[in-house]
């Protein structure tokens, strides 16, 4: 952030142009590394990336950017950035993939920390692996070991006295003169009895205190594989590490009294070994135990859906930061679900209204076809009456005419002309009476047909008949139209 402030002041002073200033910039943040090759980014607020190491990258748009469990690590970063107090970062805890000489490896927690530079509308980030920093609290850790063993080989008890520690499994951690030495292996052993030294330190070391002494016979530096010089071994093992502490001398080097002085030499060991470890305990706690956190709250939240979690807002550094800001957004989803919820019970409600005017709609339509139905019966009836007679006094005047008054035509051509004409008239207003009722039938059916109870009857008819049926019974309106000719032409 100092970059960008320095190279922004320099263009409103007027010593470059602000575009240079923009890109001097952008070249230096470009070309800083740390740790494991880490760099550090840049965004504009409208998420394409301005500043990164791989040129293939720049100018992309990282909106869309998300990690293995679905996180949009850019738009979660810039909000962050954004939302944070001016000069602080926001942080963002999410997965990602690691690349070691080109080979992509699995995904894992890493967390970034990015800041807004308001002049110039830039977010600026950068990231850590947690096994990053596990492992940097592992070198802290060796470090002070080597501290540790230098010290303890800087105390010496009598002439050729000395203190040396090894772990459970015999592997040599500090002693003045073996290195990178396994004791189990190389299979050292005590001349008197003939079992090995570690059985007997170890056994020694798990004794109480004040018994924790083994006494055995060794050679002397000045006489060497004259195993015939008693000697002297104070052994504890320390909780934490379960590392075997000893003190080690020849009997003729100390008198009774130091034995105090052993006591207290061999207590310091064990304690500033328990004190090393509390120490990387507690450094470790301090660096992964809000992280944890914070990641169970998020997975809490993920697998139950669970709104009311609230993170510790008193944790320590920056975390505490992204506490308080992840607590804010679990506040902010919580606000839009209840609004949400409220919107759907607003409009069920509408629905159900909706539904209740759709039922009452349903039961006037059902009253209307009632009164439909009612209505068809009630004209069918109506017209079925007069139809009726119509038709019954057609059938009488039709036969009377035809037995009665037609022979009186005789040989009278126009008379018979005139007779057959009106006979079949008379025939076709018999038939279309016929129709007519039937007509009257189907539409008394009606209610049958809507409740799907009727029932179709498939008859073979003649259709030269129908057709001729069908001109005779237009044949009078053209017959009132001598312009107009109507023919019927059959196979």
């Amino acid at each position: 952030m100092k970059i960008a402030e320095n190279f922004y002041q320099k263009a409103k002073d007027g010593k470059i142009s602000m575009n240079l200033a923009r890109k001097r910039a952008k070249e230096t943040i470009s070309s800083i590394r740390y740790g494991k090759g880490d760099y550090i980014f840049g965004l504009t607020s409208d998420y394409r990336i301005i500043i990164h190491p791989d040129p293939k990258m720049l100018n992309k748009d990282l909106y869309n950017l998300k990690d293995p469990d679905g996180v949009y690590v850019i738009r979660e970063l810039v909000k962050a950035a954004k939302k944070a107090p001016e000069g602080k970062a926001g942080y963002v805890l999410y997965k990602w993939w690691r690349y070691v000489n080109g080979k992509k490896l699995p995904p894992e927690s890493k967390l970034s920390a990015a800041m807004y530079f308001k002049p110039w509308e830039w977010i600026l980030g950068t990231g850590v692996y947690i096994s990053d920093i596990k492992a940097e609290v592992e070198k802290k850790k060796k470090e002070n070991l080597k501290r540790l063993c230098a010290k303890l080989l800087e105390m010496r008890l009598g002439e050729h006295g000395y203190a040396f520690i090894f772990d459970r499994e015999g592997n040599m951690i500090c002693h003045p003169n073996l290195k990178n030495v396994n004791i189990i292996k190389a299979k050292a052993k005590d001349p008197s009895t003939g079992r090995l030294m570690f059985d007997e330190l170890t056994e020694a070391a798990r004794k109480p205190w004040g018994q924790n002494v083994l006494e055995y016979l060794w050679d002397k530096p000045n006489d060497r594989k004259h195993y015939i010089y008693p000697k002297i071994a104070w052994c504890a093992q320390e909780p934490s590490t379960g590392w075997y502490v000893v003190v080690s001398a020849y009997k003729d080097e100390v008198e009774k009294p130091i034995y105090t002085f052993v006591k207290s030499m061999l207590l310091s060991g064990v304690l500033t070994i328990g004190f090393l470890f509390i120490v990387l305990f507690l450094l470790l706690k301090k660096l992964l135990s809000p992280i944890r956190e914070l990641a169970g709250a998020c997975s809490q939240i993920e697998k139950s859906g669970d709104l009311s979690v609230k993170v510790r807002e008193d944790l320590p550094g920056e975390v505490g930061i992204l506490a308080r800001q992840l607590n804010r957004m679990i506040e902010a989803i919580r606000d839009f679900h209840q609004e949400l919820e409220a919107k759907v019970r607003e409009r069920t409600k509408e629905l159900l209204q909706k539904t209740k005017e759709l039922e009452e709609a349903n039961e006037r339509l059902k009253e209307l076809d009632r009164t439909k139905s009612a209505f068809l019966s009630s004209v069918s009836h109506e017209l079925r009456t007069p139809l009726t007679s119509v038709l019954g006094f057609a059938k009488l005047i039709h036969k009377d005419f035809t037995k009665f008054f037609a022979p009186l035509s005789g040989d009278d051509k126009k008379l018979k002309k005139k007779a057959n004409r009106i006979s079949e008239n008379l025939s076709i207003i018999v038939r279309e009476g016929e129709r007519l009722t039937r007509l009257i039938n189907d539409v008394l059916d009606l209610a049958k047909i809507e409740s799907g109870r009727i029932e179709w009857k498939d008859t073979t008819f003649n259709l030269k008949e129908l057709l001729e049926d069908a001109v005779n019974s237009v044949s009078g309106q053209f017959a009132q139209k001598p312009e107009v000719e109507l023919k019927l032409e059959l196979p």
